[in-house]
């Protein structure tokens, strides 16, 4: 039957139960459905949230218990924002209220200038706005910020939940070589933890702690090398055949069967140590010393799995692959003094700048500018390998050159010192040891390079670490060889804008005046142009004779010939292949390789790179990131950016005023570079990261990590 009052429909016994003498609305009434119920306009209807009724203490009732449909499930709130509760299920973080009627707990009422909670209800802290009343912002990006009076290269402010910044100790990084301590010239210092280890300096050996010693042995002679398993094993050799050894806690001198100045020791473990000398093998088998007597005169091991290697004078270089010793064709006569393996890798440095190497396909002389004496030689899979020697050389391998890196803002000894050794924990820290100084290595450095112009750059590609282009004002085109750049003569003083190619012998470079310019390898020669004069600002190669070039006028297509393909206006380009193009202005536009197609950016777009088709990056006023599927904003962002570059050790962005920030998958870090003009370009290959700008700026940088 239907209760009309009511507008429901209701069963018989329901009217009943509240039928009769004494039963008013507002009695207590049953049924055989309804255990507990109140009588309401002669029906008897069940007492509580969702019944459709808005009872004593309910502020809604839409007649069930799901929240989200204006009436939450408790009945208490109609779900809209500033009525003092928070709605999860409709988003909201909080409801401080209207002016007024304020929240209890509240400062204010919803506001998007003061107070907890804005006016769409969302925490005002971490919406990615300083206000004037904070400090920072959990959802801004971070900025270079400033500890113990030093500008660190990268560094990031930690902004509590009030948004307030909080600086903390680990906060502040120096990029590249950083000081640690200092030590008596000659030390010798090997690593067995992030700031811990064992040394020896002179007749000294002890271990260390934050760089400073906490225990000393005075062995009676000079010691020259140590090697540590962990912070309870190491072994000291010295002059007079010397050996000390840490079992625990005790340093005790053992036998090494000779009394031959022993120079360098290495091992594989506790129980397989070898040290060298002149004319001498020494090998601890976890029992004793067994003594081998070569020719030559040794001063450097060290191995790997399944061999060691010994390096001395005039190219000595022996092999041990637990069978025989076997001597090595390295192709040098100059004295050894380092050697590292590595995976495949395995280097070997000295005198003179001399590096050689094999990466299993046989020795060949490394790729360097360096003619200084190399005294030590590191490396790993994960870190790269370095040298290090006279003249404050430093070195890393980046697989094709060794390339010098630059001494970073944090090393305050002289940059001529010498460094006697380089020692690493992979993935951990890697340490250089000088005449005056002790420094880490914490991942990236500007290289020092020459730089033959002061046009202005704006365009950079390369296909490998040391094939790189450079292209700018009036004509300019620079390469990279790896170890310098060079002018190349190209037929136009017309501005270059941009540049890309699909390998060495393939490269085009586009600017104004409908300029299309192609590189064979050899020279640089012109692309028939198109009709009238169009500025172009980007190119991009799909392949051979298969070149996009884009501006005002639109983006062109050109395959022996230039045809219109996109009318919209497009000032970058970037791809993967020729079914995978993106072409951005203002907003950015898709390419399937039949059709081009507007996606859900719509905003002015600076920058844009990626890793792969599914992973693409944009940054301008806002930055957008697309994951093959959709575009979103973030993850960050920053009004002054105005180039970006992806790749596999992460996304680097640069923009005014020298402004440089790496994207590492949670924060965005802010880098020092080392100039304040306006960055126009950057490029990464490899852990080669090239930026470039006005005035012929040019810089490399080498990130590891």
């Amino acid at each position: 039957m239907c209760a009309a009052p009511l507008d429901l429909c209701v069963a018989p016994n329901q009217v009943a139960a509240c039928a009769g003498a004494g039963v008013s609305d507002g009695s207590h009434c049953e049924t055989d459905v309804i255990p507990s119920g109140t009588c309401t306009n002669g029906v008897c209807i069940s007492s509580g949230c969702g019944n459709g009724i808005v009872d004593q203490g309910e502020v809604c009732d839409d007649g069930n218990t799901v929240s989200g449909d204006g009436c939450s499930a408790d009945c208490l709130s109609i779900e809209t924002c500033g009525n003092k509760i928070t709605d999860a299920s409709k988003g909201e973080q909080c409801d401080c209220g209207v002016a007024g009627d304020v929240a209890p707990g509240c400062t204010g009422p919803n506001s998007d200038t003061a107070g907890v909670c804005n006016t769409m209800c969302k925490l005002r802290c971490g919406d990615g706005i300083v206000e004037a009343d904070e400090g920072c912002d959990p959802g801004a990006p971070s900025s270079v910020v400033s500890c113990a009076g030093a500008v660190y290269d990268r560094g990031l402010t930690t902004c509590s939940p009030s948004c307030q910044p909080v600086i903390a100790p680990d906060t502040c990084k120096y990029i590249g070589w950083r000081t640690r301590g200092t030590q008596a010239p000659a030390t010798i210092v090997a690593p067995t933890s992030a700031g811990n280890g064992f040394f020896v300096a002179g007749p000294a050996v002890g271990s260390y702690t934050s760089y400073v010693g906490t225990s000393t042995l005075n062995a009676g002679v000079t010691l020259n090398d140590v090697w540590a398993a962990d912070n309870l094993t190491a072994v000291a050799v010295g002059d007079g055949g010397k050996i000390l050894r840490l079992d625990g806690s005790t340093w005790d001198v053992q036998s090494s069967g000779t009394s031959v100045d022993l120079l360098a020791v290495w091992g594989r473990s506790s129980d397989d140590i070898y040290a060298v000398g002149d004319s001498t093998v020494v090998h601890w088998d976890g029992a004793s010393w067994l003594l081998l007597e070569m020719p030559g005169v040794f001063r450097a091991v060290s191995g790997d799995a399944s061999h060691v290697y010994v390096a001395g004078d005039h190219g000595t270089l022996l092999v041990y692959d637990g069978v025989t010793w076997q001597p090595a064709a390295v192709g040098t006569i100059e004295d050894l003094r380092g050697v590292s393996s590595s995976g495949s890798l395995v280097v070997a440095v000295g005198a003179n700048g001399t590096i050689v190497q094999d990466d299993g396909t046989g020795w060949v002389v490394g790729r360097t500018s360096s003619t200084a004496n190399l005294l030590s030689t590191w490396g790993s899979a994960s870190d790269g390998f370095f040298a290090v020697g006279e003249a404050g050389t430093v070195l890393f391998y980046d697989g094709s050159v060794w390339r010098p890196l630059a001494l970073g803002h944090g090393v305050t000894g002289p940059p001529n010192q010498t460094y006697s050794e380089v020692r690493g924990l992979p993935g951990v820290e890697i340490g250089i040891r000088g005449t005056v100084d002790v420094a880490t290595y914490d991942g990236a450095a500007w290289s020092p390079v020459a730089v033959p112009t002061a046009e202005t750059i704006y365009g950079l590609w390369g296909s490998a670490p040391d094939d790189v282009f450079a292209v700018g004002r009036n004509g300019t085109i620079l390469h990279h060889d790896g170890l310098t750049w060079t002018v190349q003569p190209t037929p136009t003083t017309a501005d270059l804008r941009a540049v890309s190619g699909i390998g060495p012998h393939d490269v085009y470079a586009a600017g104004d005046g409908s300029t299309l310019l192609h590189y064979d390898g050899v020279a640089w020669t012109p692309v028939v142009a198109a009709e009238g004069i169009e500025n172009y600002t980007a190119v991009y190669a799909a392949g051979v004779d298969d070149v996009y070039v884009a501006g005002a006028g639109g983006v062109y297509h050109y395959t022996g010939a230039i045809a219109p393909s996109l009318p919209t206006a497009a000032a970058i380009l970037w791809g993967t292949s020729p079914t995978d193009i993106f072409a951005a202005g203002t907003g950015i536009e898709a390419f399937d390789g039949s059709s081009w197609s507007p996606t859900s950016v719509a905003t002015n777009v600076r920058g844009l790179s990626g890793t792969s088709a599914t992973d693409v990056y944009a940054v301008g006023p806002s930055a957008f990131h697309y994951n093959g599927a959709e575009w979103s904003s973030g993850p960050f962002t920053d009004a002054d950016l105005t180039c970006v570059a992806a790749s596999a050790v992460g996304v680097f962005a640069a923009g005014n005023s020298g402004k440089l920030r790496h994207w590492n998958g949670t924060a965005l870090e802010p880098f020092v570079s080392r100039t304040t003009t306006d960055l126009n370009a950057l490029f990464v290959i490899g852990n080669d990261v090239f930026m470039a700008g006005n005035d012929g700026t040019l810089d490399i940088m080498v990130f590891t990590k």
